[in-house]
C-alpha cells in the first residue's frame, strides 16, 4: 500500500503528465535495471551515513530511467535538487543557483559547517546541492570546464544523463570525477 502525503499529491497533479504521475519514486518502487537499482542503494546507503554521494553520468537510451533515479537520488538524500535541461540552460543558470559563487579555496575549504559545530559540538557534514543535468552531452568543451571546479571541490553533486557515449562526449577531466552508470533499454516484460 502507497501512502502519499499531501505535497507528493500536489506534485503528481492531475495536469500532470500520466508518465510523470506514474513515476517512481523510490529505489523500492522502481522496476528494471536491477544492477544499477543495487549500485545506487548502496551508494545511497553509505552517502545517508557518510554525507558523502558520487558525482554520476548516467548514460542510456531514452526512457529508460536516467531522470527517475536522479530524481529518487535527491529524494532519498534529501538534498537541495536542480534539474536542467543542457539543450535551454547555461553555466550562468547554474552558478546562479549555486549563489554564484565559487568554489571554496583549498585552504578554506571544510567539510564540516562550523556553526553547526557552535550549536551542538558535534561536527555536521555539509550537503552539496545535487545538479542534474539531463543532455550533458549537448554542452561543449567549455561549458563542460565551467562544471569541473564545482565538481572537483564537492561544492556540487553532479548528475548527468546522456544517450551518447559519455568518453567521447563528455570531457575526460569531468568524466574522470564522476562515476558512469550504464543503464539499458527496459523490455516489455
Amino acid at each position: 500500500m502507497i501512502v502519499e502525503t499531501f505535497s507528493d499529491v500536489n506534485w503528481r497533479s492531475m495536469s500532470a503528465p500520466l508518465a510523470d504521475r506514474l513515476r517512481p519514486r523510490t529505489m523500492a518502487d522502481f522496476i528494471g535495471q536491477a544492477k544499477v537499482v543495487s549500485l545506487i542503494a548502496t551508494l545511497l546507503d553509505r552517502g545517508k551515513v557518510s554525507g558523502f554521494f558520487p558525482s554520476l553520468i548516467f548514460w542510456g537510451p531514452p526512457g529508460c530511467g536516467k531522470t527517475t533515479i536522479a530524481r529518487i537520488i535527491a529524494r532519498e538524500l534529501d538534498r537541495p535538487f536542480h534539474e536542467f535541461s543542457a539543450v535551454n540552460a547555461s553555466i550562468k543558470d547554474i552558478e546562479a543557483v549555486l549563489g554564484g559563487r565559487r568554489p571554496p579555496a583549498k585552504e578554506a575549504q571544510s567539510l564540516f559547517d562550523e556553526q553547526a559545530i557552535e550549536q551542538s559540538g558535534k561536527p555536521a557534514i555539509q550537503q552539496s546541492p545535487i545538479i542534474f543535468l539531463d543532455e550533458i552531452h549537448r554542452w561543449n568543451k567549455a561549458q563542460q570546464d565551467a562544471l569541473l571546479p564545482h565538481v572537483e571541490k564537492g561544492a556540487v553533486i553532479l548528475l548527468g544523463a546522456t544517450t551518447e557515449n559519455p568518453s567521447f562526449s563528455v570531457i575526460h577531466a569531468l568524466l574522470s570525477r564522476c562515476r558512469v552508470v550504464t543503464l539499458h533499454q527496459l523490455s516489455e516484460i
